[in-house]
């Protein structure tokens, strides 16, 4: 089993920015020689949700750091991005890596991260297609054109060219229902970041694996995401993950705002506005948090492996992507964490 970890820059806790940098670029130096197979950062602007604007800048630093794991994006955000520029920094950090980049793109749906940028959100759905689309097809050829309803690109070729494939390489981040079929018509695989119960998520990475099959192909196996608290003790893992999570789904409610209402009258984001339904209450809150604990693996070293297999057996997942600091952890207490995951659970995960 192919097991990667992330590192989120999550800053819930306000700390100082650079403090922060330095400990969660430490933490990445841990995944080579702990045993992980892959490191992934993620794309997020303005907020203390996450302090990382540029996933490939991230991993072209990892590059030189490492000489085995893969390199993942989670997610670049394409509209937000030119196409040529998103190519040639994907290109660059393959070359850089020797062919070890894992590209996850996405549209995003932060409305203060679209704001701020200036990139209408209108369009985001149709804009993200059609960028996905031209990707793909830039970083196989090396050659960046698209004469689409959103994006009007000229042919330029594009210099370091690729010296390999992308295919097997490049997966959409899945988090509304639509978005699991589209990933066949575009020929790229699924990358799934829990944001809903465990049924919703089943029921997309089925609606992904009978996509493929109505063009007559397999569906690669999906990557899972999520977060995990491990400890010795089981009682300190249960209380202590959960608080921990609680004040991780408070950040994803500020960052993404939702406790507005924003979202019922976006016509990209309608799964989302159930969401802003449900959480409009501090009922409907806390049964939203009570549906997405249970995606993300709290308990002894044993009942954690066996939620990640248990979750494997469930999405049919072929990698596992594992996040050790989140809430407001301190470093110390993430490293304690992805250590003890790192010696006790991710040998038994890497046998299977």
């Amino acid at each position: 089993m192919h097991v990667g970890m992330c590192i989120p820059f999550m800053n819930h806790a306000r700390a100082d920015d650079h403090e922060l940098m330095k400990g969660e670029l430490a933490l990445g130096d841990l995944a080579e020689p702990l045993g992980f197979d892959s490191l992934w950062c993620f794309e997020h602007h303005f907020t203390s949700y996450m302090l990382s604007p540029n996933p490939l800048q991230v991993l072209s630093y990892f590059a030189g750091r490492t000489r085995r794991i893969q390199l993942g994006t989670m997610v670049v955000v394409l509209p937000w991005h030119h196409p040529v520029r998103v190519a040639e920094e994907v290109l660059l950090l393959d070359h850089f890596s020797h062919g070890r980049t894992l590209l996850g793109v996405g549209r995003g749906i932060g409305r203060i991260e679209y704001e701020r940028l200036g990139v209408d959100q209108v369009e985001s759905k149709a804009l993200a297609i059609e960028l996905i689309r031209c990707l793909t097809s830039t970083l196989e050829s090396g050659v960046c054109e698209y004469d689409g309803e959103h994006v009007k690109q000229p042919k330029v070729q594009l210099r370091p060219g690729p010296f390999q494939s992308f295919r097997g390489r490049i997966f959409i981040g899945a988090g509304s229902p639509e978005t699991s079929p589209m990933c066949a018509e575009l020929g790229v695989g699924m990358l799934v970041i829990p944001q809903k119960a465990p049924e919703a998520h089943v029921a997309d990475v089925t609606a992904y694996r009978e996509a493929y099959e109505r063009i007559g192909a397999e569906a690669p196996a999906p990557i899972f995401q999520n977060m995990f608290f491990v400890d010795e003790d089981p009682v300190r893992a249960r209380e202590e993950g959960r608080r921990q999570f609680d004040l991780h789904y408070d950040a994803i409610i500020d960052h993404y705002e939702f406790r507005g209402t924003h979202m019922a009258a976006d016509k990209n984001n309608k799964a989302y506005a159930a969401v802003q339904r449900l959480i409009s209450t501090p009922e409907g809150e806390k049964a939203w948090k009570d549906a997405m604990f249970p995606m993300n693996p709290v308990g002894t070293p044993r009942q954690v492996r066996d939620q990640i297999l248990d979750q494997r057996k469930m999405f049919g997942a072929g990698r596992f992507v594992a996040g050790a600091r989140y809430g407001a952890m301190s470093m110390a207490e993430g490293e304690r964490n992805l250590r003890l995951f790192a010696e006790k659970v991710l040998p038994a995960l890497k046998a299977e």
